[in-house]
């Protein structure tokens, strides 16, 4: 690491990917130039996380599930590329899409699931006033349209617990949209739900945890 002409040894990070690193650079750069010491950074930096943004849940050597609010197409392509870099058995994408608003994304989630992992779990996302189901089923025709592979569940606490329940070694798991939200909008209603305790526990049922 090289900052203003000082080398310093290697620094690391807590958060996956290369934008991770460059967003940690400039951030050492910009508290170096306003006098804070490298050397103090370097455990903040190496515990670092964020709720919702390629927050790893569970990592293994088998087994990894990761939690992003990626929630458009273009979002979904830089996880998804991220991703593939640490070299998966399988990218396993876990999305659906709101309702009420932004039909378009339907499109984008389900053509680049479908052409970029090996399975789309099509699921429940924020269906507002609109009928779940029918969010589902029209993002499931953009896969087809890929010759994606998917299964659709609308509830999206079973869809979890059956993407983990699939996992083989190998195996990368991305619960995409929800992001740091913990709960789900339902007709008017604010219905709680977390997709870190909805994991643990699918994984304390299949025994992988305790």
């Amino acid at each position: 690491l090289f900052v203003m002409g000082e080398e310093y040894s290697d620094m690391k990070i807590s958060l996956p990917g290369q934008y991770s690193v460059n967003n940690a650079l400039a951030a050492i750069a910009a508290c170096h130039r306003m006098g804070t010491d490298i050397e103090d950074m370097r455990e903040p930096l190496s515990k670092i996380s964020v709720n919702g943004r390629c927050e790893p849940v569970f990592i293994s050597q088998d087994y990894s599930v990761i939690i992003d609010y990626a929630h458009n197409g273009s979002s979904l392509i830089n996880l998804i590329e991220t991703m593939r870099q640490y070299n998966p058995g399988r990218i396993l994408c876990l999305f659906g899409s709101v309702g009420g608003r932004a039909q378009l994304r339907r499109k984008e989630m389900g053509t680049v699931s479908g052409t970029m992992c090996d399975l789309s779990i099509i699921t429940t996302d924020d269906p507002n006033f609109e009928d779940p189901e029918e969010i589902i089923i029209e993002i499931s025709k953009y896969v087809e349209e890929v010759n994606g592979e998917y299964v659709a569940i609308t509830d999206r606490q079973e869809a979890i617990e059956y993407a983990v329940d699939i996992m083989k070694p190998g195996d990368m798991l991305i619960l995409a949209g929800k992001g740091h939200e913990r709960i789900m909008k339902v007709k008017g209603e604010e219905i709680p739900i977390d997709e870190r305790e909805c994991v643990l526990k699918a994984l304390r049922k299949r025994k992988i945890i305790v």
